[in-house]
């Protein structure tokens, strides 16, 4: 689970900071073609959600958001039974059971999410590895539009400030340091004794001025940049020695070449002016050493942008999903 300011379906709350926190639930589900999808749940429906691996999902009346992908979000006319007693569960759970495999999976769903939703199988699914050149030549992140792609780069420096002291609740995001030492999700009060910190981390590729690219990367995928998690790397720069300066310049000395799923959107905002401002961000989703990867003739950059999941008008139709993460 993690905490949000705003719902999907449009309602808000507001509080004496500017927005209240909200709990937001991500499920993860399949059905039998293969296909995963995302089921959001907020609040109340978050807080009380118990299915586990491998049960039916059996998603009613939901609202199908199409950016860039498919996710199945909740209004107050959604129902999430599960294990419903009807054929198609029994029909599903059999499928799980006899002919699962996540190899053949199909990610359908996009956005909203920095990690959820993806496993090891998402990058094979985006084949398409983009140079920078190609990305900021294309409409890929521009208006409403959340698109994924993939590429191949090596670090060439950090910003200031990697880490942040987050919540110690499992699953939590929120930033401490924002909120006087407080998670704004009230039920997560008391804080658990020992602290926990959590990356958000501002890296760019490329060493050209005119074509380096900012990215930002949050935990867990932060962890395969570093190296380290984010805990660990806390108590490093804590302690008088260099050891925390060392292994950020070690990255970036040792030339390793990552593969990067990143997710790029466009951010609007208004200055102390009322001037709308706009910008588009790369939020990297998950990153893989790329070892072999020592020259870049050797990627693939044929087409740029990502392929429309197929049948994604239809997904909510099926009967019933098979829930694999929660």
């Amino acid at each position: 689970m993690r905490s949000a300011s705003v719902a999907l379906d449009g309602s808000t709350q507001q509080a004496s900071t500017k927005q209240k926190s909200r709990m937001l639930c991500e499920v993860q589900v399949v059905d039998k073609e293969g296909h995963v999808v995302r089921v959001t749940m907020w609040n109340s429906r978050a807080k009380i959600f118990s299915g586990k691996h491998g049960q039916v999902l059996h998603v009613m009346n939901s609202v199908v958001e199409h950016r860039g992908g498919v996710t199945l979000n909740s209004s107050e006319k959604t129902e999430f039974p599960l294990n419903p007693k009807i054929e198609e569960a029994d029909e599903l759970k059999q499928w799980f059971t006899d002919g699962f495999d996540e190899a053949a999976l199909k990610h359908i769903s996009c956005g909203y999410s920095k990690e959820g939703g993806l496993t090891s199988t998402t990058l094979e699914e985006l084949p398409k590895v983009l140079t920078k050149a190609q990305v900021r030549a294309s409409r890929l992140g521009h208006g409403d539009c959340i698109d994924y792609f993939n590429m191949v780069e090596n670090i060439s420096g950090f910003q200031e400030g990697i880490m942040y002291q987050s919540c110690g609740f499992q699953g939590c995001r929120e930033s401490l340091e924002k909120h006087k030492g407080d998670c704004p999700v009230k039920e997560h009060t008391p804080q658990p004794d020992e602290k926990q910190y959590k990356y958000k981390i501002g890296f760019t590729t490329g060493e050209d001025e005119n074509k380096v690219m900012l990215l930002t990367v949050f935990s867990p995928a932060g962890t395969m940049i570093i190296g380290a998690p984010a805990t660990e790397m806390y108590k490093m720069e804590a302690t008088p020695n260099t050891q925390y300066m060392k292994k950020l310049e070690e990255i970036i000395t040792s030339g390793t070449f990552h593969k990067l799923l990143v997710r790029v959107s466009t951010r609007h905002w208004m200055d102390v002016n009322n001037w709308e401002h706009c910008e588009l961000q790369y939020h990297v989703v998950s990153a893989w050493p790329a070892w072999d990867t020592g020259a870049s003739e050797e990627v693939d950059t044929s087409g740029v942008g990502v392929d429309e999941p197929a049948d994604v008008n239809n997904v909510n139709k099926h009967a019933g999903w098979l829930l694999l993460d929660v």
